[in-house]
């Protein structure tokens, strides 16, 4: 066999096989049968191929796949056919450990664009072709896929704050942050889990796991859900405090400082008001000013308080006004003290 003929066969199995291998991959990881399935109930990606959308081999498949068993992300442009035509259909679709979840497709016919997800049967008719891909990981999505867990614990605020809200992937990108012991985060799934899935007995293990760890918001919420009427008449009350201390042992300052540590803010600012009880007051506005810098609203308020206790109104005003931002009310509060004084 001379070189020539090698030379052609070596092109010729690149230009089949490449694009036949990156397809069967897409294919293998499930993905692309989910997305092919949500432009067959799209009235606009059907009227614009026909019925019976399938995946085809004529054309090139690119790509990825990225993740583990609990959390991928695909994000694949497929071949794809119907009884009018052929089409291309771009999709990203995010794997949760049981089940992929298209959160955003296109169909591309031609020189027209076909929203599949979310589905626009109008626009499709009409609009013209958009150059645009599947959005993008945000910086926090790809720093919590290499394990920097207060990163997923963002990704999940940044989706649960989304316009809607996107419950799924914040519940996703909370648990992940709560598997590697973010206090916040175990007790983000479980604010989720009771608030928005309306599941008790689901958020309770992650209470609990949230007030282990150090978090006092989660020691609260676990103390109201876990008290039983019965023995509320019969002995006093524990508070959440005496509840924390139960589960975290008898000194609760270090899980705080270990919470601290890993990005908890509410932790950072408890562990703040332990240092002042003690007497250590530089040491407690090192940690209220961690806490602020992590957008907790008493964290803020407490350093204005310190300041404005210390005569120095000018110094508490940005952190009273940040404070009463973020939604601390005793914040407000000193804020207008101090600005009526100053009208005085």
């Amino acid at each position: 066999m001379s070189a020539m003929t090698r030379l052609l066969i070596l092109v010729a199995l690149l230009v089949v096989g490449v694009p036949v291998g990156t397809g069967l991959y897409a294919r293998s990881d499930g993905s692309l049968t989910q997305a092919v399935a949500q432009a067959n109930t799209c009235v606009g990606a059907t009227d614009a191929l026909g019925p019976a959308i399938d995946t085809s081999f004529v054309g090139l498949t690119c790509g990825s796949s990225s993740g583990h068993e609990s959390y991928r992300q695909a994000i694949w442009s497929a071949p794809v056919r119907g009884a009018r035509g052929r089409g291309t259909l771009s999709y990203a679709a995010d794997w949760d450990g049981h089940s992929w979840t298209v959160v955003s497709a296109r169909l591309e016919v031609g020189d027209r664009t076909v929203p599949v997800v979310p589905c626009d049967a109008a626009t499709a008719r009409a609009a013209p072709r958009p150059d645009m891909d599947p959005p993008p990981m945000s910086r926090d999505a790809r720093s919590c896929e290499v394990g920097d867990v207060r990163a997923c614990n963002r990704a999940g605020v940044e989706a649960a704050s989304a316009t809607p809200p996107d419950l799924v992937r914040a519940e996703r990108y909370y648990r992940r942050a709560c598997d590697g012991d973010l206090a916040v985060g175990c007790g983000n799934v479980a604010s989720l889990l009771e608030r928005d899935r309306k599941d008790v007995s689901a958020a309770l293990p992650f209470y609990q796991r949230g007030c282990q760890l150090g978090a006092r918001f989660a020691c609260e919420r676990l103390d109201r859900q876990t008290r039983a009427p019965s023995s509320a008449r019969t002995r006093p009350v524990q508070t959440a405090k005496h509840r924390a201390r139960r589960l975290l042992g008898t000194s609760v300052l270090a899980p705080l400082e270990a919470a601290c540590e890993r990005g908890s803010a509410p932790s950072c600012a408890d562990a703040g008001d332990r240092f002042e009880s003690r007497g250590d007051v530089e040491t407690a506005l090192q940690r209220w000013t961690t806490a602020c810098d992590l957008r907790d609203a008493r964290g803020c308020g407490q350093i204005g308080r310190h300041y404005v206790a210390r005569g120095h109104a000018d110094v508490a005003r940005g952190y009273l006004e940040m404070g009463c931002r973020l939604g601390d009310d005793d914040s407000c509060g000193h804020l207008t003290a101090i600005v009526g004084r100053r009208r005085r």
